[in-house]
C-alpha cells in the first residue's frame, strides 16, 4: 500500500494551502491542497512530514497526528493510506517561508475554500478538523441514558 503525508497548517483560523503544480506526472494537477506527500522507505510518517514541510517551504514546524486513512478508488491502484497531522504557523515563520514547490501557497478561510478547486480529500480532512478543533464541535454521538 502506497503511503502518504498531508498537513493541516492554521493561522489565525485560516488554512495554508498549496497551489500544486500543472504538471502531468502529479496527482491534481493545479488544484489547491494541503502541503505534503510520499513517504519514504523506512520512513515513519512524522518524520515524513517534517522532511516534505521543510522541502516544500523550508520552515521547521511540530506537527500532531490528526487523521489516518484509506483511499480506495479505481485511480489509486494500489490502495493509498493517507495520514493528516496538524499544527499552527506563526507570523515570524511565515516571514521564512520559501516556497519550493509548487505554483503559489495562500491562507483562507473555511468560507474562501468552499470557492477553490481543492483536493477532495484534503478538503474532506480540513473540514473535519474545522468542526473537531476549531469549533470543537462533538463529532462522536454520545450514548442515550435510560
Amino acid at each position: 500500500m502506497k503511503k502518504s503525508v498531508g498537513a493541516i497548517i492554521t493561522y489565525k483560523n485560516k488554512f495554508f494551502l498549496q497551489k500544486r503544480d500543472t504538471r502531468h506526472d502529479i496527482y491534481f494537477p493545479g488544484l489547491w491542497g494541503v502541503f505534503g506527500g510520499s513517504l519514504k522507505n523506512g520512513e515513519s510518517p512524522k518524520m515524513a512530514i517534517e522532511r516534505e514541510i521543510m522541502e516544500e517551504i523550508n520552515v521547521k514546524l511540530k506537527f500532531k497526528k490528526f487523521l489516518e486513512n484509506d483511499i480506495l478508488s479505481k485511480n489509486f491502484n494500489p490502495r493509498r493510506r493517507r495520514y493528516f497531522f496538524y499544527s499552527n504557523i506563526k507570523h515570524q515563520e511565515i516571514k521564512k517561508i520559501v516556497l519550493n514547490e509548487g505554483e503559489s501557497f495562500g491562507f483562507f478561510n473555511l468560507k474562501q475554500l468552499e470557492k477553490l478547486s481543492i483536493v477532495p480529500w484534503d478538503y474532506a480532512a480540513i473540514k473535519y478538523f474545522y468542526f473537531s478543533k476549531i469549533e470543537n464541535m462533538r463529532v462522536i454521538p454520545q450514548k442515550k441514558s435510560k
